[in-house]
């Protein structure tokens, strides 16, 4: 594996307990590298690895000194370099192989949300509980799914939002309407 340095940095690896309370002051000084399937984290004692797959999110969470953080599944990486010019076009290299995930996650949760609102869940409160986004991204995509037609005013799928699905999906979808009325 061939590692191409980045930046000498200073780094916490924390893991997502679930409250926005999780505090890490535990910094660490080592050297920031990347390879074709990994960021890779380097201290004087151990290697951390970083796949790039997995990231769902990079961040600029301060702007002096530049801090960048890495969002994974269960865990977040915070970086802070001497050279923001180097952190900044790592975020900008990699900008493009989450973008397609999130694309991905918007559509599926656009067909989860047009289905329970279909079923009568309509607050973007509850919705959010049930979907990986927050009620503000829950709200935009209830604006978009009502302006691309996929839903119409009475919470009814219209003709375009059942395209969306398979047709089993679409009798199920249909019979759940009956039931509800």
């Amino acid at each position: 594996m061939e590692l191409h340095k980045i930046e000498d940095v200073d780094f916490s690896i924390n893991e997502i307990i679930g409250t926005e309370d999780d505090i890490n002051l535990i910094w660490k000084e080592g050297e920031l590298y990347l390879s074709l399937r990994n960021l890779v984290l380097k201290d004087k004692k151990r290697l951390y690895d970083v796949p790039l797959r997995e990231l769902e999110n990079v961040q600029v969470i301060s702007e002096n000194p530049t801090k960048l953080k890495f969002q994974l599944p269960s865990v977040e990486v915070i970086v802070s370099g001497k050279y923001a010019e180097r952190l900044l076009a790592l975020r900008h290299f990699l900008m493009p192989l989450i973008q397609p995930k999130r694309e991905e996650l918007m559509k599926e949760s656009c067909n989860t949300l047009i289905k329970f609102w279909h079923l009568g869940v309509r607050s973007p409160v509850a919705l959010a509980t049930i979907m990986p986004l927050t009620a503000e991204e829950v709200r935009r995509l209830i604006s978009s799914a009502k302006e691309n037609e996929l839903i119409d005013l009475k919470g009814r799928l219209t003709d375009k939002g059942y395209e969306r699905f398979s047709p089993e999906e679409r009798n199920l979808l249909k019979r759940l309407e009956v039931i509800n009325g």
